[in-house]
């Protein structure tokens, strides 16, 4: 074992073999089970001790039976908060107790062995091991985790992990500038945060839609520049251009492709049709909801649902000169800015949570909860310390505790 490969196991011999973790095991089922405790298989591993996952939108793609692996049972989650647990030889950046956020990287070959097990792919798919869990193997650990400091809560850092960097790489993408008119379609958590990313960055106006109207209010915390749209009433694009009869300037999708119309139908085209009506002249739109298309398998046994191309207006976006930038994103490239925001006061994006942080084993009502749209974010505790494994047993972190930081 080379000199560079640290880990608490040293320090506690004690360490468990297995560990907990949710596991997808059916179209809309998920179960909390004891798996093998993950181990260094490539120099530039990192093992997390996870100290806070999420739940994120795109997870219920995959309990819906949109996306996934082939088969089932795989475990899910690309949202987390850690600390180093153990470091493989190659890497250089982290060391064993390192406070971290689990990012996407884009600098890294995405293959077979190593697509499933880091939030890579795992934000479509779900894999060999996801964040969802108490420990997690991190390959190419360099380029895949985020640097935190010691203080503030697990709740404020785990919203970098994911839905706070893809909104404002959102409004990135849709060539966002102070003052500009913001619609922002979708409110759950990536769209709260890309509604309270444009408000933190001088958005004039920014409209927020949705049909769950606990989420809509949940926006009007944001700040006096949001216009909260329910389109159970009326066609949002309506209610838009009857208040901007010109149109915004930038237009941020956060659902993707489940959009549903105002019978509450899936209409998979619904959502991009409507940015482009609402967007100006000059405009651009950001797409951060998921476009994806998969094969029918056991593990996604409701692609064939999802049609493998869109019709859109195009004569429409042409005349309008718009543009659409559309992906996933990589929060390494907004570290710096988000970190920086949250360290300092300036962003409290936590505000979004309304749910936990509750034992993994609470999994199975929790999703079937989420899907039903009654809650906005929830989140799940991990592992707890070392030195508590021998006083908590099986049973997780002490009630009221979350591995030694305040959420």
């Amino acid at each position: 074992m080379s000199s560079k490969l640290h880990s608490d196991l040293a320090h506690h011999p004690k360490s468990p073999k297995t560990m907990r973790a949710v596991i997808f095991v059916g179209l809309g089922e998920v179960e909390t089970r004891d798996v093998p405790f993950p181990e260094i298989e490539e120099p530039e591993d990192v093992i997390l001790r996870i100290t806070t996952s999420a739940v994120c939108g795109s997870d219920l793609h995959n309990y819906r039976g949109y996306f996934g692996p082939p088969k089932f049972p795989y475990p899910i989650g690309h949202e987390a908060v850690g600390v180093v647990y153990k470091v493989g030889p190659a890497v250089d950046s982290f060391k064993v107790g390192d406070r971290v956020i689990t990012a996407i990287p884009d600098d890294r070959p995405i293959t077979t062995k190593n697509a499933f097990t880091s939030p890579g792919l795992d934000l479509l798919l779900g894999g060999e091991f996801g964040t969802q869990a108490e420990y997690m193997r991190i390959p190419f650990a360099d380029s895949s985790l985020i640097p935190i400091p010691n203080r503030i809560s697990d709740k404020e850092w785990i919203m970098v992990s994911d839905a706070f960097a893809t909104a404002w790489q959102g409004l990135d993408w849709a060539g966002f500038q102070p003052g500009d008119s913001v619609a922002v379609f979708g409110a759950g958590p990536v769209g709260l945060m890309a509604a309270y990313s444009a408000s933190l960055r001088g958005a004039s106006r920014i409209y927020i839609v949705d049909h769950n109207q606990q989420r809509l209010d949940k926006a009007l915390e944001i700040g006096s520049a949001v216009i909260p749209i329910n389109f159970l009433t009326e066609k949002a694009s309506d209610q838009i251009l009857k208040t901007s009869p010109g149109g915004v300037n930038r237009a941020i999708d956060c659902v993707g492709q489940e959009g549903v119309n105002q019978k509450l139908k899936i209409e998979w085209d619904y959502v991009l049709r409507e940015c482009i009506r609402v967007t100006t002249t000059g405009g651009g739109i950001g797409l951060v909801g998921a476009y994806v298309k998969f094969a029918k398998s056991e593990g996604v046994p409701n692609a064939d649902e999802v049609p493998a191309e869109l019709s859109v207006p195009v004569a429409e976006l042409f005349a309008k000169q718009l543009s659409v930038k559309a992906g996933t994103m990589d929060p390494t490239r907004t570290a710096r800015q988000m970190v920086s925001l949250v360290e300092n006061g300036r962003a409290k994006p936590s505000f979004v949570i309304d749910e936990g942080p509750f034992d993994l084993d609470q999994a199975p009502q929790l999703y079937r909860r989420f899907n039903e749209g009654k809650i906005i974010k929830v989140l799940f505790r991990g592992a707890p310390r070392p030195e508590e494994w021998e006083q908590c047993g099986e049973k997780g972190a002490p009630e009221g505790h979350v591995n030694g930081h305040n959420v």
